[in-house]
């Protein structure tokens, strides 16, 4: 299932990369972590076998390394495209770019893992939440400086 899944992520992974300086550097990204919450959603199930077998997890942790594969490859793709962006003045150059990328990753996973553990939508919707969080975490250089009120944080909040 997992190999199955990649395509809903590395498909707009593979635009992301080649997207720096096209469009707007937001709405790139918050297309690719569509694909990432995708496959989150898709493959997070089955992610729970692994870690309940110690042994498989290994195994796939091994095989993963042999072929050269593993999430740290989407991290990077992520964390370059910022950077990129960085040097063409399209996001502000002081946002950690790691961290970003850290930060949409895990967002998207953690949103998948409790929409699926309640059984329901969290809201707002997931389009207007990476939208957000987009912004946030790589705020564009033109934003720089500007507070802006946003209830997503208290509405994602609020629904767990």
């Amino acid at each position: 299932m997992l190999e199955e899944s990649l395509p809903d992520m590395l498909g707009p992974l593979q635009t992301l990369r080649e997207s720096a300086g096209r469009n707007s550097p937001h709405a790139n990204l918050a297309t690719a972590l569509r694909g990432i919450f995708k496959f989150h959603r898709r493959v997070l199930p089955a992610t729970g076998g692994l870690f309940a077998e110690p042994e498989l997890l290994v195994a796939y942790r091994e095989s993963l390394a042999r072929q050269g594969k593993g999430p740290h490859l989407s991290m990077a793709v992520l964390a370059d495209y910022i950077t990129a962006e960085q040097r063409l003045g399209r996001i502000d150059s002081g946002a950690d770019a790691k961290l970003a990328a850290y930060l949409l990753m895990s967002s998207s996973f953690f949103r998948a893992f409790m929409e699926l553990f309640s059984g329901r939508p969290i809201q707002p919707s997931w389009d207007q939440f990476a939208k957000h969080l987009v912004t946030t975490v790589a705020p564009h250089t033109a934003t720089l400086g500007l507070k802006k009120e946003t209830n997503v944080s208290r509405t994602v909040l609020d629904t767990l």
